[in-house]
């Protein structure tokens, strides 16, 4: 199993090689592999790829996306949130095929 330091590492390299471009202020603390992501990003489009690059860290096994857009003091409201949601890859086909 990974160390908080390890895996905290691990999504700051995913956001960075992700997100190389955008203009982002994000914080990654990691508690037994679950992390929380605070800061602001340009856009919700960004918070959505901010989570699922942190989701697919090694060592992840939940995010808690606090990130809201810069220039607004709160997070994204409930209804644009996807943070209930955990990132998993998507598989065509029937399920016998992965």
């Amino acid at each position: 199993m990974r160390s908080d330091s390890e895996i905290e590492q691990q999504v700051l390299r995913s956001l960075k090689l992700t997100l190389a471009m955008a203009a982002i202020e994000i914080c990654v603390e990691s508690n037994e592999g679950v992390v929380t992501l605070k800061g602001t990003a340009p856009s919700h489009r960004t918070i959505s790829a901010i989570r699922s690059a942190a989701c697919q860290a090694p060592g992840v096994r939940d995010v808690v996306n606090e990130v809201h857009v810069k220039g607004r003091r709160s997070p994204i409201s409930e209804s644009q949130d996807t943070s209930r949601f955990k990132s998993r890859p998507y598989y065509p086909g029937p399920a016998s095929s992965r």
